[in-house]
């Protein structure tokens, strides 16, 4: 890739590369490649009007996965004046299912969707910060990438 690049940072016991929207963990638990793409989608069922993001993701373990242990994001989106924040997760990812070195394709991270809070305005850009952590506790996410999704792009880093 031409403008591919490598960044390594230890967050927390755990080492990440990041290498053109595709990022690694190595440690805390299960190691994954995480590789990302976006869209802002409408919708109007289930209960939600509005816009929201959809986030695809082909999940990698490259060791087994310890249960319940997901994909998780911290989102801040915007455009212009308007902004809204949303966390979620891989809806269905079951990584602790996959062997090392299996991926789950298509797993989605739905952001304004999930508690009916789509929004009434277009996100444009939203900085993505990925973590890893228990399904079933909210508070345990240890960031390991931040991304940005400008336009529907993935890209390494946050947003300008």
């Amino acid at each position: 890739m031409k403008d591919a690049f490598v960044r390594r940072l230890a967050v927390g016991g755990a080492l990440l590369a990041v290498t053109a929207g595709a990022a690694t963990v190595w440690g805390a638990g299960a190691p994954v490649t995480l590789v990302v793409k976006a869209e802002v989608k409408k919708t109007t069922t289930a209960g939600v009007k509005g816009n929201w993001v959809k986030l695809t993701t082909d999940i990698t373990v490259t060791e087994k996965a310890a249960k319940l242990m997901t994909v998780k994001v911290k989102a801040d989106c915007k455009n212009g004046a308007d902004s809204a924040k949303d966390e979620a997760m891989a809806l269905g990812a079951s990584l602790d299912k996959l062997a090392a070195g299996e991926t789950k394709k298509g797993a989605e991270i739905r952001l304004f969707f999930d508690k009916g809070e789509a929004v009434t305005w277009e996100p444009t850009t939203c900085n993505l910060e990925f973590g890893w952590g228990k399904s079933t506790d909210k508070a345990d996410f240890t960031a390991v990438s931040t991304m940005c999704m400008d336009g529907g792009a993935v890209k390494d880093g946050a947003c300008p």
